[in-house]
């Protein structure tokens, strides 16, 4: 941050608290420290008025203050203990420190397997805080090629307490990139996501970078770039947007850098076979999987099938020897396996679980997603559409139970189980339509039981929605159903955009659409969002897109942006488009490969 010069009485966020501010822009302490806006400026603000507005700028100030508590105990906790790692990892040799991206050729020093280590010595700065706006000399005005203090590091050899040593080399801005992601990028990402005071909160995102140097790099990556962005946005200079290329070009080859480093991982655990224990595949997958999160949330996930598949592998093989006679379910068995310590029990089937059972439960629902979403596009199944019943819980209605098991992917990405598993089903017949489509009444009486069965299961839970209260989980779900419905109407009768019931689920998902006010919130209805955009109307076309008009670049990064991208090119084909052939898994390829808006 820069320090102005010029004396001044504090920002308007502080003198509405009276409270002393140090002055620092674009943002002071005090409003950094509770992570509420920084309101500052030459002119007097018009809700400062000595009355009602004032009052309720007052209010509203009181009650983000009391909203991000408990963000800023879980950022005390997860600063403490790292220092408290650091200390314990003193005195330790540091090992040889290798530069990822070599000013020359890759070739040379190809990096190892990285199972279960971290490199020490990671001084992966993106943005050097302590140069004026990154890295560009505002006197001069010139960008330097490199931005100060980016280098991706890593140490081929593995270290036996990967944590410990990468925790020890950390500075100021490696912690800061952390926090940053902590507190805004992973909340951005993932809004839905809560947890009790007896679960371990987000601190198992901690431990995990600290065992996965793909996952480390990915998440300061995503926390610089998003950075980098919001500064080019607020300060418009032709050097902000150069810094940000330079940096999304660092972004490329880093991303090139893990994806070798995982088929690594994955042929080290084939050539292991048997060996290979339970915790290192656990602890591969997790690191796929947040290597997709990462190319999706900055907008590179065009090779997102490479990565998918072996996850998918991974994942059959934890549960391979899963035995089916086990008194216990799939997850609870894995959970119980991994475990750091032993299960406390706070009643039934529901435990106090410890970072390392939570780390798993988030990236198995979170595999489960993605592999529905990206079976719309790809014209296959769900590949782990048999293990939803094991995984995820029939029960889910958007609240959140201390403990349990079974997966929510309500508290995850916002959309009650029953409608993921409908649009997975729903997919599954897509498929199963062209590979066995042929003239004939055995097959089409078959293709609409099926339907009915589906749209059934679709009626049934949009009816139970109309008795819950209207929080965002349940307008999320609802939108989600609404698109399902679209779904299914385009898998039975073909590419019918004016039929009435796709008119109706169009029209709904807007209204419904129009209420979501939360860029993030947003982000992770991409999906449905796009298929009834696909369907839309000319009419509807700019209510659509006025739906992206308010967001901020940072919002549009990644899935959103590819999802409007879908729909303008679908509107604009609207004239080649065939009842039989156009459906949408066409919408979702129709850039040229096939899109992940998960």
């Amino acid at each position: 941050m820069v320090r102005s010069d010029k004396r001044c009485d504090g920002c308007w966020t502080c003198r509405i608290r009276r409270k002393k501010c140090d002055e620092t822009r674009p943002e002071c302490a005090n409003c950094t420290g509770l992570q509420i806006t920084c309101h500052y400026g030459r002119l007097k603000p018009e809700w400062l008025d000595g009355a009602e507005k004032q009052e309720a700028m007052a209010a509203k100030i009181k009650s983000q203050i009391k909203q991000q508590a408990g963000y800023r105990r879980e950022r005390h906790h997860a600063s403490a203990v790292a220092m408290s790692f650091a200390s314990t990892a003193q005195g330790r040799e540091d090992s040889e420190f290798v530069n990822l991206i070599p000013k020359h050729d890759l070739s040379s020093d190809e990096p190892r397997s990285h199972i279960d280590a971290t490199w020490p010595n990671a001084a992966v700065t993106l943005i050097d805080d302590s140069q004026d706006s990154i890295g560009v000399d505002p006197s001069k005005h010139k960008v330097p090629e490199t931005l100060p203090g980016f280098n991706f590091a890593y140490n081929p050899q593995l270290g036996s307490r990967p944590g410990s040593e990468i925790l020890s080399s950390w500075g100021e801005d490696e912690m800061n990139h952390l926090m940053r992601y902590l507190d805004h990028v992973f909340p951005f990402l993932f809004p839905f996501y809560r947890t009790s005071l007896l679960d371990p909160g987000r601190g198992w995102i901690f431990q995990h970078i600290t065992h996965s140097k793909v996952s480390f790099h990915s998440v300061i990556g995503i926390s610089a770039y998003f950075f980098s962005v919001a500064l080019s946005e607020k300060y418009s200079g032709r050097e902000h947007e150069m810094c940000k290329t330079v940096v999304w070009s660092k972004l490329i080859q880093q991303a090139d850098m893990c994806f070798d480093m995982l088929q690594q991982d994955i042929q080290e655990l084939n050539d292991r076979g048997d060996e290979a224990n339970l915790l290192d595949k656990v602890r591969v997958m997790e690191s796929i999987v947040q290597f997709l999160i990462f190319e999706t949330a900055v907008g590179r996930s065009a090779n997102w099938d490479n990565h998918l598949s072996p996850t998918i592998a991974l994942f059959r093989g934890i549960l391979q020897n899963y035995d089916l006679n086990n008194s216990v379910s799939a997850l609870v068995d894995i959970l119980s396996k991994i475990a750091q310590r032993p299960l406390y029990a706070l009643r039934k089937d529901h435990y106090v679980w410890d970072n390392r059972q939570e780390c798993f439960r988030f990236f198995a629902g979170i595999l489960l997603f993605i592999d529905t979403i990206a079976s719309t596009s790809l014209r296959r199944p769900p590949q782990l559409l048999e293990y939803h019943p094991q995984f995820l819980t029939d029960k889910d209605d958007g609240e959140y139970i201390k403990g349990e098991a079974p997966i929510r992917l309500s508290r995850l990405v916002g959309c009650h189980n029953w409608a993921i598993r409908v649009v997975a089903e729903i997919s599954a017949l897509d498929v199963w339509k062209k590979e066995n489509m042929r003239p004939g009444s055995l097959f089409e009486t078959e293709l609409a039981e099926r339907a009915r069965y589906i749209d059934q299961i679709l009626e049934e839970g949009m009816s139970q929605l109309k008795n819950l209260y209207a929080t965002d989980t349940v307008t999320s779900t609802k939108i989600w159903a609404y698109a399902a419905k679209i779904y299914l109407a385009v898998v039975v009768s073909g590419w019918q955009p004016m039929s009435p019931e796709v008119r109706s689920s169009v029209a709904h998902a807007l209204r419904s659409l129009q209420t979501v006010v939360s860029s993030s919130h947003l982000r992770v209805l991409a999906w449905p969002l796009c298929v009834a955009g696909c369907m839309a109307e000319r009419s509807q076309e700019q209510a659509f897109r006025n739906l992206f008009s308010e967001l901020d670049r940072t919002a549009l990064i990644g899935i959103l942006g590819e999802a409007l991208r879908v729909m303008e090119s679908v509107w604009q084909n609207r004239g080649n488009m065939s009842s039989e052939m156009w459906d949408v898994e066409a919408c979702l390829n129709i850039l040229g490969t096939p899109v992940l808006l998960a």
